[in-house]
């Protein structure tokens, strides 16, 4: 298809029709506030919401966690630093929804549709999707800092001013190296690259949030930075002297520091701005095409892991088998549902860092250092159990969810059996290797008994919680459109299951050091309610799923 279309040259690449760029941004807006496709389980309210909540208690225990000690420039770059942060995770992860979705071009090229309005189009939309994470992450922050810093009510202005443009700063980069990145480097690679980076942002991230409140308190005067000409050089720090000057309370360096954030912040969303197009939207759908036929494309045998086999091997024929190789093929080709979940496990083994850094792993039988029936080893067995959300919700979404006809089209007996034949993919080829890596790893550091025995407890929670949470989502494998602001949902989630996972995994700690006699009841116990939950579970998804139908 021709990039410019046949009506183009009519509407002129420099002229802006008001009319539509209205109608692409209530269309833009729309989508981020609708609820999710219409089907049976989902919930009325819109994604957007539920990720904004998200934010705003994240914004909460940011600014509380951070107390500000008197300096309004410390505890500025802290806070900016933090919200600039999580607002490139959010850009980084829906990057095409917001920037350039590759159906632009194939719905608004034939017609008489402008690049600049297009382009305003989408500035507007990446407006309304920033600046409310943006608030939602800086204004807890600014009111606490107004009623705790010198500067009060200015404090709280100017830093949810600066953190608002700081963010969308922050955006714009995202969006000038995922540009420039695409120059050179094949989408398909790209998304690899993204995946592990997602990844390594997670561990990162999970290890600030547990280390850094814990080194400030053994030593205060890490509050006390050495304003040195790092700050040039840092962009939080840029926006943190704005905030300390526009408050009243900023010196000679803090002028240059507002310069600079003014200046840089113009300088990439201009830039970023400038890359979006039509014919963007066009390039980025002609490389995600590529990388789909190159794969298609691709011979030779797969190679078939150990723990594939040995899944496979427990399940007899019929529709459980097709739901397992079929689930299998998909976490194999699909770089972006591999994206989705990999960086679940990045927060577990953070925390085991963490923990083994701090010297706060320890036997199940014994208690923590510090006597406390919550230590980080407890904290790292609820993010093993967060692991099962994450592929509970992503495994029924896909972006080539339309082809999900075939499973309503075929005559089935339980159309259920696929879905279990996915879960139990993902029990063999994910979670079991996982938790033998985090055997071996607790072995290193505690008795292998002591190991054994956090794994056998915490292992059956994790497949219990499993069971649950895929009547949260009762769908068929693969059938579901992807959400926006996925992440924050199951952010979400994860706080709901924390409340009623934390005091059993309490529980069993203290029952278990002062009476091992009762390990064995108590493992044997939660590995029988992981089997009673998959067969009550079993039973409701064949009833649900057998009176479903395609929505597409």
């Amino acid at each position: 298809m021709n990039s410019e279309g046949p009506g183009r040259h009519a509407a002129g690449e420099n002229i802006v029709d008001w009319r539509q760029l209205r109608a692409l941004l209530v269309a833009g807006i729309k989508l981020d506030l609708r609820t999710s496709r219409g089907g049976r389980g989902r919930g009325k309210v819109p994604p957007f919401a539920i990720a904004l909540v998200t934010y705003t208690v994240m914004g909460v225990l940011m600014a509380v966690g951070l107390r500000p000690h008197g300096d309004v420039f410390v505890y500025s770059l802290f806070t900016m630093s933090a919200a600039m942060f999580m607002t490139a995770l959010a850009v980084i992860m829906e990057y095409v929804t917001i920037v350039a979705h590759p159906d632009d071009f194939h719905i608004l090229a034939h017609r008489p549709v402008s690049s600049r309005t297009y382009f305003w189009a989408k500035l507007g939309n990446m407006l309304f999707y920033v600046t409310p994470i943006a608030l939602a992450l800086t204004l807890p922050a600014a009111i606490v800092g107004s009623l705790s810093l010198e500067p009060g009510f200015l404090f709280g202005l100017f830093h949810v001013l600066g953190g608002i443009v700081a963010c969308l700063a922050t955006a714009a980069v995202v969006v000038l190296i995922y540009t420039g990145t695409l120059r050179v480097v094949s989408h398909q690679r790209f998304t690899n690259i993204m995946t592990y980076v997602h990844s390594g942002v997670t561990l990162v991230l999970v290890l600030a949030y547990f280390l850094l409140p814990r080194m400030i308190e053994d030593d205060p005067m890490l509050l006390s930075l050495n304003r040195g000409a790092w700050v040039y050089a840092a962009p939080p720090a840029w926006f943190a002297g704005s905030v300390e000057l526009l408050a009243g309370t900023g010196s000679r360096q803090d002028v240059y520091l507002i310069l600079m954030a003014a200046a840089g912040s113009a300088l990439v969303i201009a830039a970023a701005m400038n890359t979006i197009s039509l014919d963007y939207s066009r390039k980025i759908s002609e490389l995600m095409t590529s990388s789909v036929e190159a794969e298609e494309h691709t011979g030779g045998r797969v190679r078939r892991r150990p723990f594939f086999r040995l899944g496979l091997a427990s399940l007899g024929t019929g529709a459980e088998r097709a739901g397992y190789v079929l689930m299998d093929a998909y976490m194999r080709r699909d770089r972006k549902l591999r994206s989705r979940v990999y960086p679940a496990f990045g927060l577990p083994l953070a925390v085991y860092l963490t923990a083994l850094i701090r010297h706060d792993l320890h036997s199940p039988f014994v208690r923590s250092m510090d006597g406390s029936p919550v230590a980080l080893q407890e904290i790292m067995g609820l993010y093993c159990i967060f692991v099962s959300l994450f592929f509970a919700t992503a495994m029924t979404q896909t972006e080539q969810w339309k082809a999900s006809w075939l499973f309503y089209a075929a005559p089935l007996r339980d159309p259920s059996g696929v879905l279990r034949g996915a879960r139990r993919l993902v029990i063999w080829r994910y979670l079991v290797p996982f938790f033998l890596l985090l055997f071996v790893l607790l072995s290193l550091a505690m008795p292998v008994l002591g190991a054994a025995t956090f794994v056998l407890m915490v292992f059956p929670m994790c497949l219990t919680a499993f069971a649950v949470l895929s009547l949260a989502s009762p769908h068929m494998p693969l059938s579901q459109e992807v959400e926006r602001t996925r992440q924050a949902r199951q952010i979400g989630f994860f706080m709901i299951l924390g409340t009623t996972m934390v005091p059993l995994l309490i529980a069993i700690q203290l029952v278990v050091q002062n009476r091992p006699a009762a390990t064995g009841p108590i493992v044997f116990a939660l590995w029988g309610l992981a089997w009673v939950a998959e067969r009550v579970v079993a039973a409701r998804l064949r009833r649900r799923l057998a009176a479903g139908e395609f929505t597409g």
